[in-house]
Order: C-alpha cells, then structure tokens, then sequence
C-alpha cells in the first residue's frame, strides 16, 4: 500500500511539473504569437518559427507544418502601394506597418507566405497598440525576410521588372462595443520609411475560396450603431474584381472609398459560385478611417 501511495505521489508531481512547464511555455510567449506553430516541428535552422525581439518581441519564422484550408481565409488587407525599387530594399534593416485605427485598440498583425517555398512555409505574428491619435507604427526587422529571400511588398529591378510580394500580410482590431464585431480587419500599408507614403483610400483584399467566385460589382456597407447596414457607393473607376477562376484560387478585390466616407466600420462583400444554381457570399467586415491631412 505504501508503495503504491508513493508511486501515486510520483505520478502526482510529474503531472504537476509537466503542467506548470506548458503554461510557463504558454506565459512566455508574446501576445499574438501561435502557439501551435511554436510548439510545431522545427526546420532546424535560425529561421524556425519562435520568438524575436528583446524589449518587443514577436514571433516569426519557417516552419515545416502545412496550414489547413478554410472554406474563406482572408490572406492580404493592405492599401494599394507602388512597387519598392530593390536598392532601396538592399540598404533597409527594417520595413514599417502603419494602419490607421480607434485610438488605444490592440491590433494582431499576422504575415503568411504566398507563392513562396514547398518544403517550409512562413508566419509572422506581433500584438502591438494604436497610439492616443488612432495612428499605429510598428518595425519589422529584415534579418528573416532576407534569410527566406521573402518580402511583403512588391519589388521593382531594371532588368527583372516587378515582383509581387510574397507575404500577405493582414491586420485585425479589437473593438468592443462595435455592432458588427468585437473584432475587425484594420487595412495595413507596408513602407520603406515611416510617413514616407501618405494614407490611401484604396485597398486590396486577397482571399482565397473554395468555390470559383462569381463575375459582378462588390457589395460595400457602413455599418451603423443601430445595426443598419445602408450601401456605400465606390469610385466608379474602381478595378472589378481578378483571379478565382478555380476553386482555391486567389481573388483580389480593390476597395475604392468615396470622398466623405465616414470612420467606422465597414462589410464588403463578394459572390461565389460552387455549382450552376448555387450563389454563395462571403463578407469581410473592416475599420476604416479617412487619411488625415
């Protein structure tokens, strides 16, 4: 009997010890960051998916674990930017995310890989806080972006022309109170300096679907306090909608504000088909805030 209780006792501390390590593994990992990929199979080398930074710190890298596939997965909200020349992209040692949002609201910026590597795939997770005047800065460091050969921007070479970038990168707010959601995407604008492109009022949303997305207009709303949900009316020369032609493929939609659009919360949606009679949509619900002058 004696035996046994101590065997038991054992047992009881070894349980214990392994408890209090996974939530000291979970503790010391920065806000935001994923807690699966942490814990995933490493690639074995500096780039591996961990945690970065010394006084801020956030969690990036590679890692050898495929992602799942949603039936709607928001891959990109970013504003509509020219391509970076790659001599300005030689002599960086950091990229800057701005993004416009309530003033004191947490934001989650996540990055993914786009059309990148097979064997390895890339995440790039940071929490960060919008100022007291609804403005947000945050410096990514290139050290892994280089070492991947991987970019969130698209790049420009006299001789090779413009690559598209190869991060998508998206943004999510937390707004309580608000009535379309606790959370919402914030459109981000990736830069070679801060301040060094002024805010736009053109977005670009890729998304990646199951079903092949239908031809037709965007359907963009404000959503109002009360619930109400009235259209709001794009630029007229604003781009349709391209790619999706098959089910998984990206679909990339501009969103063009109007002059006089108020700050606040907005849905835009976008049809798509996955049989001849059958008309699926799919909203993305989004914060957006005038470019101030």
């Amino acid at each position: 009997m004696e035996s046994l209780t101590l065997r038991a006792f054992a047992l009881a501390l070894v349980v214990t010890a392994a408890a209090a390590t996974a939530r000291s593994d979970a503790q010391q990992l920065p806000a935001g960051c994923d807690p699966q990929l942490a814990k995933a199979k490493r690639t074995g080398d500096a780039t591996s998916y961990g945690v970065r930074g010394v006084k801020s710190k956030w969690c990036e890298g590679v890692f050898s674990q495929e992602v799942g596939n949603a039936e709607l997965r928001l891959e990109a909200f970013t504003e509509r930017l020219k391509p970076v020349a790659a001599s300005v992209v030689t002599n960086l040692d950091t990229l800057i995310v701005e993004w416009n949002a309530p003033p004191q609201s947490v934001v989650h910026i996540t990055a993914r890989q786009g059309n990148g590597i097979v064997s390895s795939y890339y995440q790039m997770d940071v929490q960060d806080t919008t100022d007291a005047n609804g403005r947000g800065t945050w410096k990514w460091p290139l050290t892994v972006l280089r070492a991947v050969e991987m970019y969130p921007i698209s790049i420009s070479t006299p001789r090779n022309g413009v690559r598209d970038p190869d991060i998508s990168v998206q943004a999510a707010a937390h707004l309580p109170g608000t009535p379309a959601s606790d959370s919402v995407y914030v459109p981000v604008r990736i830069v070679p300096a801060a301040g060094s492109v002024p805010a736009s009022s053109t977005f670009e949303v890729a998304m990646t679907m199951r079903e092949r997305v239908a031809g037709g207009k965007v359907d963009l709303r404000r959503v109002e306090s009360d619930g109400a949900t009235p259209a709001v009316a794009m630029l007229p020369d604003c781009p349709a909608p391209v790619g999706g032609i098959t089910g998984g493929d990206i679909i990339t939609v501009t969103i063009c504000m109007p002059p006089g659009a108020q700050a606040g919360v907005y849905r835009m949606t976008v049809g798509a088909v996955s049989g001849a009679d059958q008309i699926r949509k799919k909203s993305v619900f989004f914060y957006y805030a005038p470019p101030k002058q």
